[in-house]
């Protein structure tokens, strides 16, 4: 059986830095979620919400939240369960709305199974490091 757990962000940058396939520990964060196994006893499962990445949502930056990471050890059902979580504490702070991004090789199933969509498939290949208009200039160096 998978509960809330209430973690702190050493915590969940630790969790991402050993689990996450593809990503470090996001800089900063609204709030933070764990998943505790009660079953095994040990922390399965870690969500990080912030402010919208995108420049584009900047305006919107007080009224939709962003998912920025989910790590899990493979846990059935942790990853759900964090995503459900995280929408849950946005609705309880206010938040309009809650968005998360995949890359392509993920299937998404976590995130439909709890009736989320995508608003887009394809987002190109610019991101915020390479953005035209970046104040110190793009960079080709990103990776």
């Amino acid at each position: 059986m998978i509960v809330p757990a209430r973690i702190s962000k050493d915590v969940a940058d630790a969790f991402v830095r050993e689990e996450h396939r593809h990503h470090d520990p996001d800089q900063g964060g609204r709030f933070y979620v764990g998943a505790w196994d009660a079953n095994t006893e040990r922390l399965c499962d870690v969500g990080v919400a912030g402010r919208p990445r995108a420049p584009a949502l900047t305006p919107y930056k007080e009224s939709i939240l962003e998912v920025t990471r989910v790590a899990t050890d493979g846990t059935f059902n942790a990853c759900s369960f964090i995503y459900a979580r995280c929408a849950s504490v946005a609705r309880d702070l206010g938040f309009y709305a809650i968005i998360t991004y995949t890359i392509a090789s993920e299937s998404g199933a976590s995130l439909r199974a709890l009736g989320w969509w995508p608003e887009r498939l394809d987002v190109g290949t610019q991101t915020f490091a390479n953005r035209p208009g970046r104040k110190d200039g793009p960079r080709a160096d990103w990776r």
